[in-house]
């Protein structure tokens, strides 16, 4: 299964790549006049975006490394399928009704999931297989780290934007709605491959 590991981290980083490009690409167009002015992307635009994008790059390597732990120990495993969760449905949620609230609860939830990272890796955690030993730190887990960490400062960048604290209308721009699909067709992909590793194989 290394090498679906290896595709789902490289998937991520494409994602996230392109989305940033994406991004960049149509503000600049529209800083050189190539679109019509009013269709310039404001901050309040972009960041519900860059934010989707970093949550479900992150939840595509948490979805991808299940089944290794799996093996390893059933609560590891319910933990990574929570966290992939929670950031997928956060992502199509920021997409549709950007908010103060979800922002922050955005920040905090992969604060958390970081900070536990972060235990992990330097004193081991409590509750494991075997307690207070750290683990060895791996590319997938470092680029969901860095996921995770770059979506928290977009998060409370969002936050204090203006408009943030007022509900967002469902996003009525042909390139959120292609964000929102790419976000299910990657949560239901994700879920298919581990289910797939999971069984048994002749």
């Amino acid at each position: 299964m290394a090498e679906l590991h290896e595709l789902f981290g490289a998937g991520a980083i494409v994602f996230v790549v392109a989305a940033a490009l994406g991004v960049a690409g149509v503000d600049l167009a529209a800083r050189l006049g190539l679109l019509d002015p009013t269709t310039r992307v404001a901050p309040a635009r972009v960041l519900p975006w860059v934010a989707a994008s970093l949550s479900l790059g992150a939840a595509v390597i948490h979805f991808s490394v299940v089944e290794a732990h799996l093996a390893e120990w059933l609560p590891f495993a319910l933990f990574f399928i929570t966290a992939g969760w929670a950031q997928a449905l956060w992502a199509a949620a920021v997409l549709l009704r950007p908010g103060r609230r979800l922002y922050l609860a955005g920040a905090a939830g992969n604060a958390i999931i970081a900070a536990t990272w972060l235990a992990s890796r330097t004193t081991g955690l409590p509750i494991a297989p075997e307690p207070w030993t750290p683990e060895p730190v791996g590319l997938p887990d470092l680029l969901a780290t860095a996921f995770e960490v770059a979506l928290l400062l977009v998060c409370l960048r969002a936050a204090v934007s203006p408009g943030a604290g007022a509900p967002g209308r469902p996003a009525r721009d042909a390139w959120s709605w292609a964000a929102f699909s790419i976000a299910l067709v990657v949560l239901s992909t994700s879920l298919v491959m581990v289910g797939f590793g999971a069984a048994p194989h002749a």
